[in-house]
């Protein structure tokens, strides 16, 4: 009887080692993060380095001896641009070697894959319960209907982008002046600062900007815009030029006619003085004709007597 309340003590022992041993494992395991299986497409990308820089990636990060291989493969291949993508990838695991809160495990399967490394991949992630993080398209559609979690890098880039391009046009509050001149600025619902040009005029306004540009910098997203050509006209009219008054058709009409009547009173004087001249001319050439006709022409005999007794 004693040695069987002794053995039920022990297995009670144990099943509570047994039990805090689970715990620890579970609280381990949450304190680490995922196991995350990379393929080549993402080492090639890079951009898995920068996001595990900045600390959001806390997830053990495992890279098979197959994936290694065909990026030395693609390394030492023809192709200059595969070539030169592959050896990126090599030194971002490397890269990825270094970073002290990152643990980096090389898997260590086989490096041939008859099968194909895709498909190696797909089976590690199914037994061993990974993550598999990729950029492939079809590996991504793949894994998901194998029930596998997939964390696609292009997917995370376009949830953490800005949500606002450059040419959209939004609805803004200006609140305050900015630091250039004729700058306003307003804030996006977000927290977002925008800088709007030539805006000084419209604050404790709500305007209508259209983006033209935007900085993400460490301390957040920066966006430029200008006001839009409504609320330009509008401020264009308020402005009262003193421009020189342009001759209406009216005046332009009342010079033309004193112009061309003065030269017309000009040149009738003309007229009339060469009319009075050719007349006294006419007058002239008349007298002589009548002078002529009263004097009788000499003819014949008369004419040559006269002309001997001149001779003589």
């Amino acid at each position: 009887m004693k040695e069987i309340i002794i053995i039920i003590l022990l297995l009670l022992n144990l099943a509570a080692i047994i039990e805090m041993r689970i715990k620890l494992t579970t609280k381990n395991k949450k304190q680490k993060g995922r196991r995350l299986l990379l393929d080549t497409s993402v080492l090639i990308d890079g951009r898995i380095l920068d996001l595990a820089k900045t600390g959001f990636l806390n997830d053990e990060l495992i890279i098979t001896r197959s994936v290694m291989g065909e990026l030395q493969l693609l390394a030492d291949g023809d192709d200059s641009k595969k070539r030169t993508r592959a050896r990126f990838g090599l030194d971002v695991i490397a890269d990825l070697q270094k970073l002290e809160h990152i643990t980096v495990t090389i898997w260590p399967d086989n490096r041939r894959t008859p099968e194909g490394v895709d498909e190696r991949l797909l089976e590690l992630a199914k037994d061993n319960d990974f993550a598999l993080a990729t950029i492939d398209y079809n590996l991504n559609k793949v894994a998901k209907v194998e029930d596998i979690v997939v964390l696609n890098m292009n997917e995370l880039a376009k949830a953490i982008k800005t949500n606002i391009l450059p040419g959209e046009k939004i609805k803004l509050k200006l609140i305050q002046e900015g630091q250039g001149k004729d700058q306003a600025v307003g804030y996006l619902e977000d927290g977002s600062m925008v800088v709007v040009e030539n805006g000084k005029e419209q604050i404790n306004k709500t305007v209508e900007i259209e983006i033209k540009r935007y900085l993400q910098t460490d301390a957040g997203k920066m966006i430029f815009a200008e006001l839009t050509k409504k609320h330009v006209a509008k401020k264009t009219k308020s402005f009262k030029l003193s421009l020189p008054k342009i001759p209406t058709t009216k005046t332009v009409k009342k010079v033309v006619k004193k112009t061309t009547s003065k030269s017309s009173k000009s040149v009738s004087k003309t007229s009339k003085n060469d009319k009075k001249a050719d007349n006294k001319k006419t007058k002239r050439i008349n007298n002589q004709k009548a002078k002529n006709k009263k004097q009788p022409k000499e003819t014949g005999i008369d004419y040559i007597i006269k002309t001997t007794s001149t001779k003589k």
